[in-house]
């Protein structure tokens, strides 16, 4: 992804983005497999109504518990409430992406302190403030096998694919939740924050948020 991966992980797509020719963006993990269905229907709804983000995996901010899972993900249905859609698959526009780069510098900081984790709380975070809108959600296509040439490679489960919010986690699941959770309340809470790292060796952030100098927050 142009290099920026060593430094921002997963957030590297927001910028390898700005090389699509299309006007409609479908951003996917390396180790997803939705079925054809399941793609048309986000990049569809992204390409009636560009500013926004469409995807199938809720999460919840909160400015006192922090990050919270929103729903069973292998669920088709899931009424749940949210704030978050997981950026492991999900679509948007080449608009929105385009405007959220201009301005990741607001968050890039801190996302190459943690290699990119909570680049989708970030993504989410930006459509609230600048657009004030959450993501949408998109009901999931019923999808039952996954085929390449007519054959078969993977057996759905439930109607959907085997995605396991625990893959492809960038770090161990405690720092990951953890790290999420810290980022979850700092920006609902509205305060500014960046993350230092303190030395070379030192693999955990210090979250310190600029208007509070005597505090540190140490993930």
């Amino acid at each position: 992804m142009g290099g920026w991966d060593p430094m921002y992980g997963p957030g590297a797509r927001f910028l390898a983005a700005r090389s699509a020719r299309g006007t409609t963006l479908v951003h996917l993990d390396d180790d997803e497999l939705p079925c054809e269905r399941q793609v048309c229907g986000v990049a569809a709804a992204a390409a009636k109504e560009p500013i926004g983000i469409y995807g199938h995996h809720k999460r919840n901010c909160n400015p006192l518990k922090g990050y919270q899972t929103s729903g069973d993900p292998r669920r088709l249905r899931s009424n749940k409430p949210f704030n978050v859609l997981l950026t492991l698959f999900a679509a948007t526009s080449r608009a929105y992406n385009d405007i959220f780069v201009r301005h990741f510098d607001r968050y890039a900081k801190a996302l190459a302190s943690v290699k990119g984790n909570g680049e989708d709380i970030a993504y989410s975070h930006f459509l609230l403030k600048h657009f004030n809108k959450t993501p949408s959600y998109v009901e999931r296509a019923p999808c039952y096998t996954y085929a390449v040439n007519n054959t078969v490679v993977e057996t759905y489960a439930k109607g959907f694919s085997h995605m396991n919010d625990e893959t492809g986690i960038s770090s161990n699941l405690f720092s990951h939740y953890t790290a999420r959770r810290i980022i979850c309340r700092r920006l609902w809470n509205d305060t500014r924050w960046e993350w230092r790292i303190k030395g070379r060796k030192e693999k955990d952030p210090v979250l310190v948020p600029r208007n509070i100098k005597t505090r540190l927050w140490t993930i």
